[in-house]
């Protein structure tokens, strides 16, 4: 039978261990008609797209006979600034004359830790998302249009933080501390033990996943 690999740690003397996952960065997207430009043409599009796609997964395990403490930190810091915009200069289109600055962005930032102890376990996992977008389209100079006029600034996307943390103490009883779980009874053998365990964290890491869609990703922007 195949079972469940997924520790980073494995000591019988204790294990420490982290894993840490960082994006950082800065998107500038910019189109513009400069100041002093004449310009005359049928139809003018001035577009600035800020487009960007993150995805953060940060995992760990620890496997240990006594004491096992694990973390995950996983953390994505975007700033992006979009501009469109007719600085001081004269346009004269027959038809329409379109601004537009577009923002969109979509992230996925994922965490995860279990730990298994024979005696103590923590497990610690932490998501953080920080989205600044600025996003600006304007004109400043003369326009002369036959048609429309279109001046338009959006910010779009998609955030999603998902986090997992388990602890599970895998003695011989049934009555350990708050918040684990008494997995494999004392007559076991070790590959009996260690089935019992994979498949009890197969099912907590299902039960959390299933139950991740419902909770709101925590999310910190500013337009």
């Amino acid at each position: 039978k195949d079972s469940l690999n997924i520790w980073g740690t494995n000591s019988e003397y204790g294990t420490l261990g982290g894993a840490v996952a960082v994006i950082h960065h800065d998107n500038n997207a910019d189109a513009y008609v400069a100041d002093g430009a004449t310009i005359s043409t049928k139809t003018l599009d001035v577009d600035a797209k800020n487009r960007a796609v993150d995805i953060v997964v940060a995992g760990n395990g620890g496997k240990s006979e006594t004491v096992s403490v694990d973390a995950a930190v996983s953390v994505i810091n975007t700033q992006n600034s979009t501009n469109a915009y007719i600085g001081k200069a004269t346009v004269t289109a027959s038809d329409d004359v379109n601004v537009d600055a577009l923002d969109e962005n979509f992230t996925l930032n994922i965490g995860g830790t279990i730990v298994e102890a024979g005696a103590f376990g923590i497990g610690a996992t932490v998501a953080y998302n920080y989205l600044e977008r600025n996003t600006n389209a304007f004109i400043n100079g003369n326009v002369n249009s036959g048609d429309s006029v279109f001046v338009n600034a959006k910010n779009t996307g998609e955030i999603i933080s998902t986090t997992i943390a388990g602890s599970i103490t895998c003695n011989a009883n049934t009555n350990n501390a708050a918040g684990s779980q008494g997995l494999v009874p004392s007559n076991s053998s070790d590959d009996d033990n260690e089935d019992a365990v994979a498949d009890d964290i197969e099912d907590l890491v299902s039960d959390v996943l299933t139950g991740a869609g419902n909770n709101a990703p925590n999310i910190t922007a500013k337009t």
